[in-house]
């Protein structure tokens, strides 16, 4: 399985990535891999210092992705919005853990774990 998840603004990876407080982000996550039906996703994430066990921050899942699979089903790609909301409570710079799950014919799989920082933005 091949995996790539990126921010549309950059291009670049979440994973590592530094996100402003208030700011609307589309994230994509693309899976390469055969026969995939009917995948859904779910994103959460976490501020490190509370841990892996703490009440997650964001949760994203259903139809806050949009989803294509492509003729054959070798390649999905889904995207979801962080949007303003999703960090507005957030004072000072955050450390956020994440994962992102497939759920596919009943098997939930972690396709993605990374973290990010989040910081204010000065423009509120």
């Amino acid at each position: 399985m091949r995996n790539v998840f990126t921010r549309m603004q950059t291009g670049g990876s979440l994973n590592g990535a530094t996100l402003y407080r208030n700011d609307s982000y589309t994230i994509k996550v693309v899976v390469t891999e055969e026969n995939q039906t009917l995948p859904t996703f779910r994103f959460i994430a976490k501020e490190i210092k509370q841990g892996a066990d703490s009440t997650p921050l964001i949760i994203k899942s259903g139809s806050d992705f949009t989803t294509t699979i492509s003729i054959g089903g070798n390649q999905v790609v889904s995207e979801f919005q962080l949007s303003p909301n999703d960090t507005t409570g957030f004072l000072g710079r955050k450390q956020i853990i994440y994962d992102i799950e497939r759920t596919m014919n009943g098997t939930v799989s972690t396709i993605e774990q990374g973290s990010f920082t989040v910081i204010p933005d000065i423009a509120i």
